[in-house]
């Protein structure tokens, strides 16, 4: 199947080879804490910028990702590019600061993901 932009979509278990579902839980505590309360915190171990294709910003590509970054626990590589969150493109700074706002509330997060030329979909449910 294809997935957005045309690329070829694959499981998480395709991507990384461990047969592990893309569908993760993670406790909405636990976002506050890691994420939302604490930009530093959430910025630390982390590289990213803006990703463009014919001039266009079409998502932002994570540079460089360490392990103890919350994004890393999340699945997130080094090299991936976050096209859409929630399935709004990410074609602005902006947009992106204000879908991390949003993220607060939510009770589902999805991402799609482009890694390797293919795209992959993480479903992340939110506990209380």
């Amino acid at each position: 199947p294809k997935g957005p932009g045309g690329k070829q979509a694959v499981k998480a278990s395709e991507a990384d080879g461990s047969g592990n579902s893309v569908k993760k839980n993670i406790s909405r505590s636990e976002i506050k804490q890691n994420v939302l309360n604490n930009m530093d915190n959430a910025l630390k171990g982390l590289r990213a910028g803006p990703y463009r294709e014919n001039g266009e910003i079409t998502g932002f590509r994570l540079i460089k990702i360490r392990p103890y970054n919350i994004l890393y626990k999340l699945g997130a590589r080094n090299g991936d590019i976050i096209k859409r969150i929630n399935g709004k493109k990410i074609d602005s700074t902006e947009k992106l600061y204000k879908m991390w706002e949003a993220l607060k509330s939510d009770a589902r997060i999805t991402a799609d993901i482009e890694r390797g030329g293919k795209i992959i979909t993480f479903d992340y449910n939110i506990t209380d």
